[in-house]
């Protein structure tokens, strides 16, 4: 899912003024190039040209303002809609299970409600700023269609074999890539939090701590090779458009007055318009990765969401049902309680059970047991934080 579609989906009332001062700021600044190398062609020593002149500052005007508004309305936007999203994911995630949550990974969640909406709201002004690139560019294509037919068509032909390309290769391998990274990301960020939540116990134990250290040395290694892999296509895809943009201008200076009959002023016209959309376009090529990043960062967002809602318990909360808070009581019995940690495909990997205890008001009880015997489990099941797959919890017999 890219930007547009993301804006559509959380958006109550789209708001288009944007757009559409995107549109005008780019129609305006292509005029600028007319004006610019019209008046050029008029400059005389002692001539003012008063009329370019007020043309030239009417557009400039046009163009600052609408760019200006644009940007800032989609920052205002883009950031209301993080908080809205943010927002309601974090309630979906106080009112999931802690077996979920364990299940689906504190690095992965924190990751994409940081990282992601992150990586959103940076490339939207982005994605924005290269949107009145690209028009920029359809419209100064437009003013070469004015000077040459054919010179146009060359212009065409190659903006768009570019654009194809980028969409249809070049995407699906970054693709690929930022998927393998993200993954790798994640088992580097859960390896560094057992390092710092693990350290006491990695303190006294060399032997663990040597083999948890190799084994982060060489998911580290993986990290690297990948993003270099990545960021090798990055430089391919940079130099590419670099290649493609000189043998634009060397098609425009010594093929075209070749096989058509424009004069050197229309020649020199053509390079003038292809030098001033240089930047827009080395932007909106430039853009594109990110393009690929937001649009990856909304799916795995929404795959988040979605996941949570497929843990998500309908019903009343304790607040709605009017519950109170116990302040005493005689005795719990635990009756034939069983829990068993599974895998993502059901398989039990752990089990704790059948616990029968009875735990009288007032009493002092010590749990023993080695690592793994299912102490924490035994508490979470008694706190309620687990829900045990089979047997009963009584609280004074009810």
């Amino acid at each position: 899912m890219d930007l547009i579609q993301f804006y559509k989906n959380e958006s109550e009332e789209p708001d288009f003024i944007p757009a559409v001062l995107v549109v005008t700021a780019s129609i305006a600044q292509g005029l600028l190039l007319a004006v610019i190398i019209q008046a050029s062609s008029l400059v005389a020593p002692g001539n003012l040209n008063f009329q370019y002149l007020l043309k030239y500052i009417f557009l400039f005007v046009i163009f600052m303002y609408g760019k200006t508004y644009a940007l800032k309305k989609t920052s205002e936007i883009i950031s209301d809609l993080m908080e809205k999203v943010k927002l309601r994911i974090s309630d979906k995630i106080r009112k999931s299970s802690l077996l979920d949550i364990e299940r689906m990974g504190n690095e992965r969640i924190y990751a994409q409600l940081t990282n992601d909406t992150g990586q959103i709201t940076e490339s939207a002004l982005m994605i924005m700023n290269s949107f009145q690139s690209c028009i920029m560019v359809c419209i100064c294509a437009i003013y070469i269609l004015f000077i040459s037919q054919l010179a146009f068509l060359i212009s065409v032909v190659s903006f768009v074999f570019v654009f194809v390309l980028y969409i249809f290769v070049f995407r699906k391998s970054y693709d690929e890539e930022l998927d393998k990274t993200f993954q790798k990301d994640l088992s580097t960020m859960e390896m560094l939090n057992q390092i710092l939540y693990g350290f006491k116990e990695l303190k006294i134990n060399q032997a663990m701590s040597d083999e948890h250290f190799k084994h982060y040395q060489e998911v580290l290694k993986e990290t690297r090779e990948l993003k270099t892999k990545t960021g090798y296509k990055y430089v391919t895809h940079i130099m590419f458009s670099q290649v493609f943009y000189y043998t634009f201008f060397a098609i425009i200076l010594f093929v075209l007055p070749a096989v058509s009959s424009a004069t050197a002023n229309d020649v020199i016209k053509v390079i003038a318009t292809g030098m001033f959309v240089m930047s827009p376009f080395n932007m909106f090529v430039g853009t594109i990765p990110l393009y690929i990043k937001s649009s990856k960062a909304i799916d795995n967002i929404y795959r988040l969401e979605k996941e949570l809602d497929s843990h998500i318990k309908t019903g009343p909360t304790a607040t709605e049902l009017g519950l109170k808070k116990i302040t005493s009581f005689k005795t719990i019995e635990l009756k034939d309680l069983n829990f068993s940690h599974r895998d993502t495909n059901g398989t039990a990997l752990f089990t704790v059970g059948p616990i029968h205890l009875t735990i009288h008001s007032g009493e002092l009880i010590f749990i023993a047991g080695g690592n793994g015997s299912g102490k924490t489990t035994l508490m979470k099941l008694l706190c309620g934080l687990y829900e045990p797959d089979s047997g009963t919890i009584f609280l004074d017999q009810n």
